[in-house]
């Protein structure tokens, strides 16, 4: 999965990281046995524990992966863009089962290009996914 995560106006937190904020893009998705296809997606980023670490909530209204998931991950350069971002964790599928997801791109004061690896009910034949954020 690939794609870019925009926002109009940067934030400007209290702390340091540029990346801190609300993003919204479109994340388009590819499976094996499907045509890939796009939605609409939300990101909010929020400060971790440690200046390198962040925590990312993201909505997807995608039709074959409407989730809500929070996702730890790392930032390389929290104070200046542009930086490498992964983030990674599991989510619950609308499948009945226990998803994993991780998003790795990079990130500057107004976009993030990412890809998305993915396994979704692990038992089903189709539960590989890849594709972008955009």
């Amino acid at each position: 999965m690939t794609g870019t995560a925009c926002r109009d106006t940067p934030t400007s937190p209290s702390n340091e990281h540029f990346i801190v904020g609300g993003w919204s893009g479109t994340v388009t998705i590819e499976r094996p046995t499907a045509a890939g296809s796009s939605a609409k997606f939300a990101w909010l980023v929020k400060d971790w524990l440690k200046p390198n670490e962040l925590f990312v909530n993201m909505q997807s209204a995608h039709p074959w992966w409407p989730v809500a998931v929070g996702m730890a991950g790392t930032i390389d350069s929290p104070t200046r863009p542009p930086a490498n971002i992964t983030v990674a964790g599991p989510y619950q599928s609308p499948r009945g089962c226990v998803g994993t997801i991780r998003i790795t791109g990079v990130a500057d004061s107004r976009r993030i290009d990412a890809d998305i690896s993915g396994v979704d009910c692990p038992m089903s034949a189709d539960s590989t996914f890849s594709g972008r954020l955009a």
